[in-house]
């Protein structure tokens, strides 16, 4: 029998949920939990979360155009059972570029300068799964990076530690409330719909 990867996710996420139900099920069982310990039990039951492997979500491609200018999105692949709902911040981090060809292209110079800037970036923001990058958008000498957080002012604040270049980056940073996710599938519904 051939699993596919959504059924081993599915596997791996009720095996997970069963594991913790069986951990609160025997900790409940105990009299000295039931003395005052009970609390204690759910405050650390709460802790307790499923880790997801953010490196393991496959990405996707499509090229369009914006404008007068070509357009490139590269997208998470992410499943239904993906928690959307605790990622309710939507944080679009927008790169100008400064060397750009004709078509809005990063030159050699500026890619490097980017990707340099996107391992940084992921890095700093996805450690623990505190935010995920879902978009990148490049377009017309912009490249956008679109995320999800739980907190912005976690993500904010892993940004500026982050490792920084001797200039700053060319960045911007807008913020949105987008609990339904609603710019991630416009962007994927416009990707199928071609």
């Amino acid at each position: 029998m051939v699993i596919t990867k959504t059924q081993y996710r599915a596997l791996l996420v009720v095996s997970w949920v069963l594991l913790v139900l069986a951990v609160v099920a025997y900790f409940v069982s105990k009299k000295s939990l039931l003395r005052g310990r009970a609390a204690q039990a759910q405050r650390w039951m709460l802790r307790i979360s499923i880790s997801m492997d953010f490196d393991a979500i496959s990405w996707a491609g499509a090229e369009g155009g914006y404008g007068d200018h070509p357009l490139l999105i590269r997208f998470r692949e992410l499943d239904e059972a993906f928690p959307k709902c605790r990622y309710p911040v939507r944080l679009n981090v927008l790169w100008q570029m400064v060397e750009s060809d004709v078509n809005g292209w990063p030159n050699d110079s500026e890619f490097e300068k980017l990707s340099t800037f996107e391992d940084r970036l992921v890095e700093a923001v996805e450690q623990d799964n505190q935010s995920i990058l879902i978009v990148v958008l490049t377009y017309n000498g912009m490249k956008e990076f679109v995320f999800h957080s739980e907190d912005e002012a976690v993500f904010l604040d892993r940004i500026t530690n982050m490792t920084q270049e001797t200039e700053r980056y060319p960045i911007t940073i807008s913020k949105n409330l987008d609990g339904e996710w609603d710019y991630f599938k416009s962007v994927t519904d416009c990707v199928s719909e071609e």
